[in-house]
C-alpha cells in the first residue's frame, strides 16, 4: 500500500472523519499542491522572545512610539521613558497603583495620554517629557478604558455609561458638551476604536459606527460635538471582553457578545463582520471560567498578520493567523514542562522591532523569528493530526514518516538546556525549604521531605536526618548531569553520606551519588552498584562531582579540589577526566526528580544506653564513642548544584492515541538531524494496530525547523 498523506484534512481509508487538529507554536503555511507540492501546509516555528531589557516594576501593561519617536512603556503603575539603544527606562511617573490589566496609550502630536480603566488620565508632554495628571475644570473628563485618535481629536469611553467624549483640537483640553451616547441599542459602551477615520462603539450587545462631521474642512468645530453616527451600520455584536479589541488596516478584531450569547470572534471590516472563529475554538472558549478579561493585539512578521487573544484567568493563549484563515495555539512553557499562556501581553512596533511586554515581569521582549526559544526557555511545538479510520476496521501502521528539515542550526548545536544553578547564598541559619534564589541561581527552590538541613557558611548541612530535600525544577527529558560540591567538614562523622539522587521517582529510589566517609575513609560511590575510595586523609578542600545519564549509561566523575586531579575506578588520581564509576541500567528509564540526601548519625550528648543495652551513638566499625558538635549537624555539606541536559543531537517524538486523543501513549524519539540537513526523512517503524488513531508530532530544539509533511503506510486489517 502507497504511502499517504496526513494534509490539513482527515486521512481518507475508507470514510473520512473531519477533527480538530492542534497546532501548538506554529504557524500552517500554505503549499500549493496544483504545483507538485506533497501536502497542503507546511508548519513553520512561531517566533521566539529575545529580552531586550527588564524594568524595576511589572508586568508590562503598556508600549507605545509616539509619533514623535520617543518609546514610552507603562510597567506595574510607573511610567517610563525608553532608550532605544539599550532599552533601559528613566521613570516619569506613577499612574494608579496596584493594578495589572493593560493601560490604552496615544498621542495627538503635542502630548501622550494615559488611562487605566479610573477616573484618571495623564499626560506626558511631547516635546519636555513632563508628566502630569490630566485636570479638567469643564468637568468632561471622566477616566477612560481606552483612548484613541482621529482626525486631531482625542476620543474615549466614558467607563460604565453609553457615552463617549473628546478633546479638543489638539489638546488635552475639553468642552463639556464634547461627548455623545451610543443610542442605537440600550446597552452600556465597553470600549471604542479608530479604524479608517471612523469611530466604533462596541457596547456589550451591539455596535455603532460614528464618523468626523467635519472631515474634509478646518476640523475645528469647538462649539459643536464633531461626530456623527453612519446611517445603516448597525452592528448586532458587542463586546465580551474590552481589553480583546485590536485593529489591522481596516479591520476591527474582538471577542463578541450579542443579544443570545457570547464567545465569538468577530472580524469587522467596511460596516461588516464576520466570524473566524472555528466550533472547536468556541467550544474550548465556553469551558473557560472567564473570558472578559481576553487581551487582544495584532502582530505582523514575516507576512503573518497575527491577532493574538490572551486569556489570563484560563492561563490560554490563541493565535488567528490572518493570512491563512487558521488558528495555532501559542503558549510558554516553565521548567516544570507545564503550559501556560504566552509571555506577550502588549505589543507595539518599534523601530523595526515587533516589542512585546511580560504578563508577569518587567521584561520587554522583541519578536524574532530567527530566534528559536523564549529568552533561553524551551519552546513546545507540536502538531496533531486527524483520526485515522477504516470502516472501524484495525490498520496495521507498518511506518510513519515525518519530512522534516532542520536547515540552519545557528548558534544550538547539540545545546544543553538548563533545569538549575544553585549556590547557596544565604545567611546562615536558613533552611534550604526557605531558601530564596539569588541573581546567579536558576531555578533553585527545594521541597523538604524529610529531616532538616540549613544553609552554613554558604553550604547545605544536615541539622536533623536522615535529611531529604527535592529539587523543584522537574527534568523534561530523561537524559540529563548533576554536577554538586561535597565538603568534608569536622569533627569526621563515620557513616556520614552526603548524595544526589537524579532520576528519583520518590527520593529513594533512582541513581544516587555521592560521598561516605566510612572507618576515616572517604568513598565515591554510586549507589547500589560500587563504591571507590577517596583516601583516608581528610583532602584539602572538597569534592567535585558529576552525575551524568545518557540512556542506560550511568557515570559518576569526581575531581578534588587540592590538585585538581580526577579520581580513576582503581583508586588513583591522575589529569585524564576519566569516570570513576560506570554502570549500565535501564532500572529507572523517565526523566524523574532530583534529590539532595543526607544519611549520618544523628550526633548528641553520651548519655543513656537504650533498650538493646548498646549507646544510641555507639560507632559499631571502631567501637569508638562520638559526642555532639552542636554547630556542625552532619561531617560532609553540599554546596554548588547544577543540573542540564546532557549535550545530545534534538529530537523529534511521535506519539499516537488510539481511544480518539483522550490518552497519549509513551512518546518515541528520533534524531531531526543537523545544521544544513534540509531533507530529513525521520521515520518510525512497525507501529500495531488499532480502529482509530491519532498521531502527534511534538519538538523543543531551538533550530530553525519545518514540517514539510507528515505520511503513513497502514495495511487495512480483514476485522
Amino acid at each position: 500500500m502507497p504511502k499517504l498523506a496526513l494534509t490539513g484534512g482527515s486521512y481518507q481509508a475508507r470514510s473520512v472523519i473531519a477533527s480538530a487538529q492542534r497546532c501548538l507554536n506554529l504557524f500552517p503555511e500554505p503549499m500549493l499542491q496544483q504545483q507538485g507540492e506533497p501536502a497542503a501546509f507546511a508548519h513553520y516555528p512561531t517566533p521566539g522572545l529575545r529580552l531586550l531589557s527588564t524594568l524595576p516594576q511589572g508586568p508590562i501593561r503598556g508600549i507605545r512610539q509616539a509619533t514623535t519617536g520617543q518609546i514610552y512603556v507603562v510597567a506595574g503603575s510607573g511610567v517610563y521613558l525608553i532608550d532605544p539603544t539599550a532599552w533601559t527606562g528613566s521613570l516619569l511617573g506613577s499612574i494608579t497603583s496596584g493594578v495589572t490589566t493593560p493601560v490604552s496609550m496615544q498621542d495627538n502630536t503635542q502630548s501622550m495620554v494615559i488611562v487605566d480603566g479610573s477616573a484618571n488620565g495623564w499626560t506626558i508632554d511631547l516635546t519636555s517629557n513632563a508628566f502630569a495628571t490630566i485636570s479638567d475644570p469643564s468637568g468632561l473628563f471622566a477616566g477612560a478604558d481606552r483612548v484613541d485618535y482621529i482626525d486631531t481629536y482625542l476620543v474615549f469611553n466614558k467607563p460604565n455609561t453609553p457615552q463617549f467624549y473628546s478633546s479638543d483640537s489638539l489638546a488635552v483640553t475639553f468642552d463639556n458638551l464634547n461627548f455623545a451616547n451610543k443610542s442605537s441599542y440600550t446597552d452600556k459602551l465597553v470600549t471604542l476604536v479608530v479604524a479608517k477615520r471612523e469611530i466604533w462603539l462596541l457596547g456589550e450587545r451591539t455596535t455603532e459606527v460614528w464618523y468626523d462631521l467635519a472631515a474634509g474642512s478646518s476640523g475645528d468645530i469647538s462649539a459643536t460635538f464633531p461626530f456623527s453616527e453612519i446611517p445603516s451600520t448597525f452592528i448586532d455584536h458587542g463586546c465580551a471582553a474590552k481589553y480583546s479589541v485590536a485593529t489591522y488596516d481596516n479591520s476591527v478584531f474582538w471577542l463578541s457578545r450579542d443579544r443570545s450569547g457570547q464567545g465569538i470572534a468577530m472580524q469587522g471590516a467596511g460596516y461588516q463582520n464576520k466570524r473566524i472563529s472555528t466550533f472547536a475554538m468556541e467550544q474550548i472558549w465556553a469551558d473557560y471560567a472567564t473570558v472578559s478579561d481576553a487581551i487582544g493585539f495584532v502582530y505582523l512578521l514575516g507576512g503573518h498578520i497575527v491577532y493574538v487573544l490572551t486569556f489570563p484567568t484560563a492561563d490560554h493563549t490563541w493565535a488567528y493567523d490572518v493570512s491563512t484563515n487558521l488558528w495555532h495555539e501559542w503558549l510558554w512553557t516553565d521548567s516544570l514542562n507545564n503550559e501556560h499562556r504566552h509571555r506577550a501581553n502588549c505589543h507595539y512596533h518599534v523601530n523595526g522591532l515587533n516589542v512585546v511586554g511580560d504578563w508577569q515581569s518587567g521584561a520587554l521582549y522583541a519578536l524574532d523569528h530567527n530566534v528559536f526559544d523564549d529568552a533561553g526557555q524551551p519552546i513546545k511545538r507540536q502538531r496533531a493530526f486527524p483520526h485515522i479510520l477504516n470502516d472501524g476496521k484495525r490498520m496495521f501502521y507498518r511506518e510513519f514518516l515525518a519530512d522534516f528539515e532542520t536547515g540552519n542550526a545557528g548558534p544550538y548545536p547539540d545545546h544543553p538546556q538548563g533545569i538549575t544553578s544553585c549556590t547557596f547564598a544565604a545567611p546562615d541559619g536558613t533552611l534550604l525549604e526557605n531558601y530564596a534564589p539569588h541573581a546567579t541561581d536558576f531555578q533553585a527552590t527545594w521541597t523538604q521531605r524529610a529531616g532538616s538541613v540549613q544553609i552554613t557558611g554558604q553550604q547545605a548541612v544536615q541539622v536533623t536526618g536522615p535529611a531529604i530535600y527535592q529539587l523543584n525544577a522537574v527534568p523534561s527529558l530523561t537524559d540529563y548531569s548533576v554536577a554538586f560540591r561535597v565538603v568534608p567538614l569536622t569533627p569526621l562523622l563515620n557513616d556520614s553520606i552526603a548524595t544526589l539522587i537524579g532520576r528519583s521517582p520518590d527520593g529513594a529510589n533512582g541513581y544516587g551519588a555521592g560521598i561516605e566517609i566510612s572507618g576515616g575513609i572517604y568513598y565515591a560511590m554510586l549507589s547500589g552498584y560500587a563504591a571507590v575510595s577517596c583516601g583516608s586523609a581528610p583532602p584539602d578542600g572538597w569534592f567535585d562531582l558529576s552525575l551524568t545519564m545518557v540512556g542506560p549509561l550511568i557515570a559518576l566523575r569526581v575531581q578534588r579540589s587540592s590538585d585538581g586531579l580526577y579520581l580513576h575506578p582503581d583508586g588513583t588520581w591522575t589529569s585524564s577526566a576519566d569516570a570513576a564509576i560506570t554502570e549500565v541500567d535501564n532500572t529507572y528509564a523517565g526523566p524523574g526528580s532530583v534529590f539532595l540526601t543526607f544519611n549520618a548519625i544523628v550526633t548528641g550528648p553520651m548519655a543513656t544506653e537504650d533498650s538493646t543495652g548498646l549507646w544510641t551513638l555507639e560507632d559499631g566499625s571502631t567501637n569508638a564513642w562520638e559526642w555532639d558538635d552542636s554547630s556542625v549537624g552532619n561531617s560532609l555539606a553540599i554546596d554548588n548544584v547544577v543540573a542540564s541536559t546532557v549535550p545530545t543531537p534534538w529530537q523529534l517524538w511521535l506519539d499516537w492515541s488510539d481511544d480518539r486523543g483522550h490518552t497519549y501513549g509513551t512518546p518515541v524519539p528520533q534524531t531531526v538531524g543537523g545544521q544544513g540537513e534540509y531533507l530529513t526523512s525521520i521515520q518510525w517503524q512497525r507501529l500495531g494496530y488499532a480502529r482509530d488513531r491519532v498521531f502527534r508530532l511534538t519538538w523543543t530544539s531551538p533550530l530553525k525547523t519545518a514540517l514539510l509533511g507528515s505520511f503513513i503506510d497502514a495495511q487495512p486489517g480483514l476485522t
